[in-house]
């Protein structure tokens, strides 16, 4: 190699260049492999967070199901309850119970069965303890909902014969039986109950023979009509609507949609 192609040193000498093998390098590193994609504590991250969603969806489905599930259930209707008739209110209750509500009811009303339904038993358990009264004023605004026309002025008769007849003892449960899903008609359904089959359901939980005959005659229909009217007239002067079910406790509108109102009332 001449000087002129040779690589230079510092000061411009030639730098030469190393005889023999090279010395060996040092092997290169594997690439390094793919990093668990789990740990322990990813999986109890994992964990925790499914047990979250399987909380979530249990308790959706146990909110769907507990609105309309009856508090206090296995009661039954009241049994001791005393039971009054004045002006075509019925009034259930102690005379001396520290809380008398005003309950203003359609017999056709959904909404009212649900109450019946969800309260109807935590209710009679504090009628017959003396706690609670309540004053029921029967409404007949959704006559015009039913096949018949009138069958809400129809089971208010109902009622009413059963509330004056031997004291009312059986009123109660016609009260609870007049809600049963299998005896309350639909709003716009394509039947509902006659006066005979208002009568059964009275001799079902005992009432006697004449207040069935009350009933089957259908000779109370147009005094239940006026004391709707006159109920109705009560509720629109406390400033409410007309709407069922309504719940006062003196001039307080209940909320029925909070399930604890009952247990808490004062």
């Amino acid at each position: 190699m001449s000087a002129k192609n040779s690589p230079k040193g510092a000061g411009g000498a030639a730098t030469p260049r190393r005889s023999g093998p090279r010395p060996p390098r040092s092997a290169p590193m594997p690439p390094p492999g793919p990093r668990p994609t789990t740990s322990r504590r990813g999986t109890l991250v994992a964990g925790a967070a499914i047990a979250v969603v399987i909380a979530v969806v249990v308790g959706a489905l146990i909110s769907q199901r507990t609105p309309n599930a009856p508090l206090n259930d296995g009661y039954g209707a009241a049994r001791s309850a005393a039971v009054s008739v004045s002006a075509g209110v019925v009034r259930v209750g102690a005379p001396d119970a520290p809380v008398t509500l005003d309950v203003y009811e359609d017999f056709l009303c959904p909404n009212c069965r649900q109450f019946e339904t969800v309260y109807g038993q935590q209710l009679a358990q504090k009628l017959d303890q003396g706690s609670v009264a309540v004053r029921y004023r029967f409404l007949t605004f959704l006559d015009a909902r039913s096949p018949s026309k009138n069958y809400s002025t129809r089971a208010v008769t109902a009622a009413l014969c059963v509330a004056k007849d031997s004291g009312g003892a059986r009123f109660p449960a016609l009260h609870a039986a007049l809600y049963a899903e299998t005896t309350q008609p639909k709003e716009g359904s394509g039947s509902d109950l006659s006066n005979a089959d208002l009568a059964q359901v009275a001799g079902g939980v005992g009432a006697s023979a004449a207040a069935q005959q009350c009933i089957s005659s259908g000779s109370e229909n147009a005094a239940a009509a006026a004391v709707a009217q006159s109920n109705q007239a009560t509720l629109q002067a406390s400033g409410n609507p007309v709407a069922a079910p309504t719940v006062l406790n003196g001039s307080a509108k209940i909320d029925v949609n909070d399930r604890s109102w009952l247990s808490t009332l004062r």
